[in-house]
């Protein structure tokens, strides 16, 4: 759906549901909030057909690196595989390292490595994300249990902010795979109605600030 057909199938959905009208920045950051809600969703079912639009693999890449898109310049949201190089110029000599949340990456104890053997038996690589005071945004850097190795990162990259202009009519659409927009409009509608309810029943109006799907 283009980001229009977006609105207004929210809107159709909202007609009988809210008490108030919703603005178009409250519509905008809940389809947002929505896409981060089904994109998670997904990932975690480990199920790649909504998310195809997003892959994207970095470069070779060293230890402490952020991890970036080759082409488009997107930072990797979530990770899916992680190719570590013994030598760059031979990439038959590689292997895919094991993902590791961070504390468990920091706690990590190598395995003894039996006499003789030319290469570890394992490496695994975390994400870890860091505070950039130059961009101020948090960046994803790549850490590997061997530092000295380079890598390349197959990952699902952040989504570009689902945008709408009420004058134009035009804005930037949902970035998952198309099949998949009408689940993100429902998501986002529910979120909407949620707010509702919440105002109701404090008996205030709505403030823009609000962060929809937040919890107060």
């Amino acid at each position: 759906m283009t980001a229009l057909q977006t609105v207004n199938y929210i809107r159709l959905l909202l007609d009988d549901t809210t008490d108030w009208h919703t603005t178009t920045e409250e519509l905008v950051n809940a389809v947002n909030d929505a896409q981060n809600l089904i994109i998670k969703h997904y990932y975690v079912e480990n199920n790649d057909i909504p998310l195809r639009p997003l892959y994207r693999y970095s470069d070779i890449i060293s230890n402490g690196a952020a991890v970036i898109s080759q082409n488009d310049e997107r930072y990797l949201l979530y990770p899916r595989a992680c190719r570590v190089f013994y030598n760059i110029e031979t990439p038959q000599a590689s292997v895919f390292a094991v993902y590791k949340e961070p504390l468990m990456f920091d706690a990590y104890i190598e395995p003894s490595i039996l006499t003789g053997s030319r290469l570890p038996r394992q490496i695994i690589y975390t994400i870890k994300h860091e505070y950039d005071n130059v961009i101020q945004r948090l960046i994803p850097r790549v850490y590997l249990s061997e530092p000295l190795l380079q890598c390349q990162l197959l990952f699902i990259a952040e989504p570009k902010q689902f945008t709408f202009n009420r004058l134009t009519r035009q804005g930037q659409a949902l970035e998952i795979d198309d099949e998949y927009h009408i689940e993100v409009a429902h998501v986002a509608a529910d979120i909407l109605i949620d707010m509702d309810i919440e105002e109701a029943q404090r008996d205030v109006s709505v403030s823009l600030d609000v962060v929809p799907g937040k919890k107060e």
